[in-house]
């Protein structure tokens, strides 16, 4: 899910709202639920540009040009949560606007349309073991019920990975506004990761302690699109 939007340099903060298909002017048109405003600690830019697929059925990134490099590269918004929360249907269309201390910046253009089906929860089914990103800033998720160890409610302080077994302490990390039939809710947290192959895995710490990492995530981090290499001279021929 895609749109062009002018990023204002001052921002801290960009609002996501979602509107039916058939609006015009997303000034005037009323959103279809609470727009979500994301920090910009969450918003993962000096990502290489992707090819829009249509049609578009729940999207779980929202994509911008990045300010820096609009060009080639965008920001990424970790929308998913916010749109499994929609009504199910066909027609939707969202906009993005920047927010700096108390101004906010006029509504971007609407994205392409995009539908949202029935699906079972992002938290459903078993957990994939591996995956493929390219190096650099990229957004983990993973899946927790909201209990400790004995079946009672608690409070996650703080999340940590480990990436090849080095620890990483996770910040501005969203939590799902849904949960599934056993309570799980889907998190997810930018994580920077470098070229080659990395194994990763995840831990909450509540105020007794810290829980056994999670399995293993094997990630096949490919290296970003750089310049050409150097040339090699072979003379006048």
């Amino acid at each position: 899910m895609f749109t062009t939007f002018l990023l204002v340099a001052q921002a801290t903060a960009f609002t996501v709202a979602a509107f039916p298909a058939s609006a015009t002017n997303p000034a005037t048109a009323t959103p279809v639920a609470p727009p979500v405003t994301y920090p910009l600690a969450q918003v993962v830019c000096n990502q290489p540009k992707v090819s829009e697929t249509t049609p578009i059925v729940n999207p779980y990134e929202g994509r911008i040009d990045d300010p820096s490099n609009p060009t080639t590269r965008d920001c990424a918004l970790p929308i998913e949560p916010q749109f499994i929360a929609l009504p199910v249907g066909s027609g939707f269309k969202a906009a993005y606007r920047a927010v700096s201390g108390t101004s906010t910046s006029a509504w971007s253009a609407f994205s392409t349309p995009f539908a949202v089906t029935a699906q079972t929860h992002a938290c459903d089914g078993a957990a994939p073991t591996t995956g493929t990103v390219p190096a650099g800033i990229s957004t983990r998720s993973w899946c927790w019920n909201g209990l400790d160890v004995n079946g009672n409610p608690t409070v996650i302080t703080s999340w940590t990975a480990t990436v090849d077994g080095t620890r990483v302490l996770l910040g501005n990390v969203v939590v799902g506004a849904t949960a599934n039939a056993q309570g799980r809710r889907l998190y997810s947290a930018p994580m920077t990761l470098t070229a080659g192959t990395r194994v990763v895995r995840v831990a909450g710490t509540n105020a007794i302690g810290e829980a056994v990492f999670s399995q293993s995530y094997t990630m096949t981090v490919t290296p970003v699109l750089g310049p050409p290499s150097v040339a090699d001279i072979r003379g006048i021929q």
